[in-house]
Order: C-alpha cells, then structure tokens, then sequence
C-alpha cells in the first residue's frame, strides 16, 4: 500500500536520495540541463523551512514494516506575478520522481493527486510543470491524468 507523506527534516536523507536520482536522470538527457553540483541537502532544507514550498513522499511499508520511499513531488507556489498576473494561482512541480523500480505503481498519480489538494487549499487552480522535450514516457504520463501542453519555452545559449 502507497502512503503519501509530507516530508519533514526525519526523511531528509530519503529526499536527497530521490532527487539525486531526478539529477542524474537529468544530467543523462542534457548534460548541462540540471547542475550536478547543486547541493540536494541544501535544497530540501531549504523546501523544508519555506512556506510556499511542500515535498511530499510515497511510502510504501513491508510485511516487517520498514518503509521504503519510492516517490516524490517537490512543489510551490508561484508568487512571481512580474510578468502575468494570472500566472500568481499556479502550484508549480519542481519535480516529481518515482523510483525507477516502482514504475507503474500508481505513485506518480498519486502524488499529483497530493499536490492538486494542496494547491486547492491555498487557492491555487491550476498545476504547472515542465519536462524535457525528449522526455516522451513523461509526456504521455502527463497527458494520461489530465495535463494539457500549454506552452514550448525555447532556450538559446550565449557565447562571447
């Protein structure tokens, strides 16, 4: 059985752990995409002290009750309504991980699940993230539990 639970400074180490998996997932696409050498222990304390910010855990308990963490959701909400002030009632996922050996579990959906619940209580309407272009698996997960593409964010690197 899947437990969704808010992380807190105990399941530290069981974040970090997801999100180096995210990274080098990430670094395996696009070798500059995501930074290596961000420090992932700051990152969830960081998530951990702020208000706007949430990580939620799946859970998943044995028949001798250890828990394994299978699966994360880093969100917030996007309070940077410089640009469009319609963007300020979007809850943004930073990311989302499931362990590669619980694929198909259901633990993506649930923890989008978890992320729409929150979003509602703090008044956010609609959920926003952003995958990589060749993430394909990714895409039709998304597309398969509601995600509509809204927008293409094109990017071009600057050399002297």
């Amino acid at each position: 059985m899947i437990k969704i639970v808010k992380a807190g400074f105990e399941e530290l180490k069981a974040a970090v752990s997801l999100l180096k998996q995210s990274q080098l997932f990430h670094l395996d696409i696009d070798g500059d995409y995501y930074n290596s050498n961000v420090d992932l222990d700051a990152v969830v304390i960081s998530a951990l002290n702020s208000d706007d910010s949430k990580i939620y855990l799946a859970a998943m308990e044995s028949e001798n009750k250890e828990i394994t963490y299978c699966g994360l959701i880093y969100i917030y909400k996007d309070n940077s309504n410089e640009y469009d002030y319609a963007h300020s009632d979007y809850l943004i996922v930073k990311d989302l991980i499931v362990d590669k050996h619980h694929n198909g579990l259901g633990i993506g959906r649930e923890l989008i699940n978890r992320a729409a619940e929150y979003a509602l209580s703090i008044g956010c309407s609609k959920i926003k993230l952003s995958t990589h272009y060749d993430n394909v698996e990714s895409h039709k997960f998304y597309n398969k539990i509601g995600f509509d593409l809204k927008e293409l964010i094109l990017t071009l690197e600057v050399k002297e």
